[in-house]
């Protein structure tokens, strides 16, 4: 959220939020950085996008 710059409390439509991570997560410390050790790693199109 810090990152994203999303105050608590926010509230989107998802094509909104998809928009603002895929303009902030731009290299993969960004990824990183969000994402740490995720569970979901293997199979998030963020960071899979990323290994490419």
């Amino acid at each position: 959220m810090e990152k994203l710059k999303i105050k608590e409390g926010t509230v989107m439509e998802a094509d909104e939020a998809f928009s603002l991570v895929n303009s902030q997560l731009v290299n993969p410390s960004d990824i990183n950085d969000v994402c740490g050790t995720c569970k979901w790693r293997q199979k998030c199109l963020w960071y899979m996008q990323d290994e490419e």
